[in-house]
């Protein structure tokens, strides 16, 4: 996976190994939202299948929590935002 800012647009590009991975997370996403949907009810099991697919995306996505905005970031914008933190600490 290749992750490229080009005028102010995110792009990235996938494998076709990479895509087809995506593509079964959504899958993975859609079923167990169909489940919970007719049942009406959620399941552990599922609960624990959507945590799974969570951070399956966050380590594919390489991305990392920031605390300073409170959601997943990419790693680089992470950096930036725990520098821009410690520079306001320190005045």
């Amino acid at each position: 996976m290749v992750i490229k800012n080009l005028k102010g647009r995110v792009v990235i590009e996938l494998s076709e190994l990479e895509y087809n991975d995506l593509t079964e997370k959504a899958n993975g996403i859609d079923r167990v939202l169909s489940t919970m949907l007719e049942v009406q009810d959620i399941w552990l099991s599922d609960v624990g299948k959507i945590e799974s697919l969570k951070y399956s995306l966050i380590e594919l996505l390489s991305l990392e929590w920031s605390s300073e905005v409170h959601r997943y970031v990419p790693k680089a914008e992470a950096a930036k935002l725990k520098l821009k933190r410690k520079k306001r600490l320190s005045k």
